[in-house]
């Protein structure tokens, strides 16, 4: 009898473990809009940063 108990509590705690482990592994809908919103930024930055560097050079030359 308390073997069987033992047995329906392990499968009890291995279903949460593996419920939490699923929840924590799956990426949220959040994350995507973040990191998508984070590279238009960065290519923002990177495009104004070769604009300026564009007219800088041609400010040396002349």
């Amino acid at each position: 009898m308390a073997n069987k108990k033992r047995k329906l509590l392990d499968q009890d705690i291995a279903e949460r473990v593996k419920k939490e482990n699923e929840e924590i592994t799956k990426p949220s809908k959040d994350h995507f809009q973040m990191s998508k919103a984070v590279q238009i930024t960065i290519a923002l930055l990177l495009a104004t940063m070769v604009l300026f560097g564009l007219i800088y050079s041609l400010i040396q030359i002349l």
